[in-house]
C-alpha cells in the first residue's frame, strides 16, 4: 500500500534512471520505516533543548568574551540570527551577551535534558532506517554517552560557523565574505551531519557508506540557512494575525521539522545505496 505510486507507469519509466530509483526507494523506506513520525519526535526534543542552549551559549560567551563586544556581536549576527524568526527577536532584546552563573546552571541542566533525549531519538531513527534489531542496539547508558557525542558534534559546529563567519568579516569585499561563508558554512554541514549519521547508528556504518546522505543534507542544510530564514518570516506574517504569540512556537516546530526530515531522509538514501550494494556483491560472488 505504501508504496503503490511507485508502481505507477510514469515512475516505472522515471526509475531507469539511478538517481531517480535511489530517491524513490529513499522515500518509500521513508514511510516504511515511519521516519516522519520519528522526525516529529526529533523537532519537539529540539525544541525543548533549544532555548536552554541559547542561554547556556550566551552565558558562557558572556564570560569568555567579557571586554570585546565586537567579537560578542559577531557570534550573536552568524549564530543566533540564523534561527528563523526568534532569532531576529533575540537579537532586538538580548543586546550585549552577559555572563551568569545561575544560567550556566539552567541551561546546562535544560540543554542536558533536552539534547540527550532528542540525540536519544535521533538513534531510534537511524537504527530503525537501517533495520537493527531491538537486541542490538545499544544499551541506555551508551545511549546517553552518545548523545553527549551527538551534542559536542553540534556545539563543534556550531563554534566552526561562527570562526568562519568571523574570518570572512575580515575580508573588506561583503560579495567575497558571502561566498567564504557559504562554502565553510557547507563543509561544516556535511561534517557534522556526516559525524552524526556515522556514529549513532548500531550499524555498521562507514564514512564510505554515509558520505552521499552527509553532502545531500549539508548542501539542504547550507541552502535553508541562506533562504529559509526570510521565507519562513513572511509566511509567518500572516499567521501572526491569526495565532498571535504562538505562531512563533509553530515556525520554529516547523524549522526543526523539516531539518530532521532532512536528515533521515538522507540517511535513507544512505541506507538503500549500501543495500544495493550489497546485492551486486552477492550476485557477483553467487555468479
Amino acid at each position: 500500500m505504501i508504496s503503490r505510486w511507485s508502481q505507477w507507469p510514469l515512475v516505472r519509466r522515471a526509475r531507469q534512471v539511478r538517481a531517480v530509483d535511489v530517491a524513490i526507494n529513499a522515500a518509500i523506506g521513508f514511510a516504511r520505516h515511519r521516519s516522519g513520525r520519528n522526525a516529529a519526535l526529533l523537532a519537539y526534543y529540539g525544541f525543548l533543548a533549544l532555548f536552554p542552549m541559547l542561554l547556556l551559549a550566551t552565558a558562557v560567551l558572556g564570560f569568555v568574551l567579557a571586554g570585546h563586544p565586537d567579537w560578542q556581536a559577531s557570534i550573536v549576527d552568524s549564530s543566533v540570527a540564523q534561527i528563523p524568526v526568534l532569532g531576529d527577536q533575540i537579537l532586538e532584546q538580548s543586546g550585549a551577551l552577559n555572563g551568569s552563573i545561575v544560567a550556566v546552571v539552567i541551561g546546562v541542566a535544560g540543554a542536558a535534558w533536552g539534547a540527550t533525549r532528542a540525540f536519544s531519538a535521533l538513534q531510534d531513527a537511524l537504527d530503525d532506517i537501517w533495520e537493527v534489531a531491538p537486541e542490538d542496539r545499544p544499551n541506555p547508558v551508551v545511549r546517553r554517552a552518545h548523545s553527549f557525542i551527538g551534542l559536542l558534534v553540534i556545539g563543534g559546529g556550531q563554534l566552526a560557523t561562527v570562526a568562519i563567519a568571523t574570518f570572512a568579516g575580515i575580508t573588506a569585499i561583503p560579495d567575497v565574505a558571502q561566498v567564504l561563508i557559504a562554502l565553510g558554512g557547507a563543509t561544516v554541514n556535511v561534517i557534522m551531519v556526516g559525524s552524526m549519521l556515522r556514529y549513532l547508528t548500531a550499524a555498521n556504518a562507514t564514512w564510505h557508506m554515509v558520505r552521499r546522505g552527509a553532502v545531500l543534507a549539508g548542501l539542504a542544510y547550507t541552502a535553508l540557512q541562506l533562504v529559509g530564514t526570510t521565507v519562513v518570516a513572511r509566511l509567518l506574517a500572516g499567521a501572526q494575525g491569526v495565532y498571535g504569540a504562538f505562531a512563533s512556537v509553530l515556525a520554529i516546530t516547523g524549522w526543526l521539522s523539516i531539518h530532521a526530515s532532512i536528515s533521515l531522509y538522507a540517511a535513507e538514501v544512505n541506507a538503500v545505496v549500501a543495500s544495493d550494494i550489497e546485492r551486486c556483491n552477492d550476485r557477483s560472488v553467487t555468479g
